[in-house]
């Protein structure tokens, strides 16, 4: 599978629905999604772009690790809180821009992922977790 719509009406994709899909590029999530559970794209090493909704409020554990080919990333304003190890090892971002609204992002959010050049963090933001980068 190389893609795939999310049908309108889904409020989360839960714990690990998609991990390991090695072959899936491109997914669409609807509007109306609230949440992205733990290791919900996890090693889906060929996914290249991710739009979240702007209803999403959080983003779980691990729900991107090691997407090696995502290169583009949205943070809508709804997200509130991303877990640990969310986007860990996306080693093609470049740039992360956070909402003032994202109060929390977990421990090795972000860590190695080594084409990082600018990060934005919002004003609200109260939690950093260890060894976020």
């Amino acid at each position: 599978m190389e893609e795939i719509e999310i049908p309108a009406g889904v409020k989360r994709i839960g714990d690990g629905c998609f991990a390991a899909c090695e072959k899936l590029k491109h997914i669409v999530l609807p509007e109306g999604l609230e949440q992205i559970e733990a290791r919900a794209f996890h090693f889906c090493e060929s996914l290249e772009e991710i739009h979240i909704p702007c209803s999403v409020k959080e983003i779980g554990e691990a729900a991107f690790y090691n997407c090696k080919a995502l290169t583009e990333l949205n943070i809508p304003d709804s997200v509130t809180s991303i877990g640990a190890y969310a986007f860990r090892s996306c080693g093609g971002i470049t740039e992360l821009v956070f909402s003032d609204n994202v109060d929390k992002i977990g421990a090795c959010a972000f860590y190695d992922c080594n084409g990082l050049k600018t990060v934005k963090l919002g004003k609200k933001i109260i939690e950093l977790g260890d060894r976020m980068f």
